[in-house]
């Protein structure tokens, strides 16, 4: 009998420490998987900036041009009121 519990205590450490050894391996896999993550993010948030600084540079290319034609076309109106 007492063999037997022995061999079960055994059995059962055996078991505890295989799943000791699957956790530790699923938790480097886990921790593998947050490292990605935070690059992928950390790439997007940079694109994101890029592109949010593109927009501006837009915006204000379009207004620069639009304030010009403005200009442009209030010169001209009034260069042929005087005609």
């Amino acid at each position: 009998m007492t063999e037997l519990i022995k061999e079960h205590e055994q059995k059962l450490r055996e078991e505890s420490n295989n799943h000791e050894d699957e956790m530790e391996m699923i938790q480097g896999d886990l921790n593998h998987a947050i490292e990605e993550n935070k690059q992928v993010i950390a790439h997007f948030e940079s694109e994101i900036s890029l592109r949010e600084q593109r927009i501006d540079a837009l915006e204000k290319y379009l207004s620069d041009t639009k304030e010009t034609l403005d200009r442009q076309q209030s010169t001209h109106a009034s260069q042929i009121e005087a005609l």
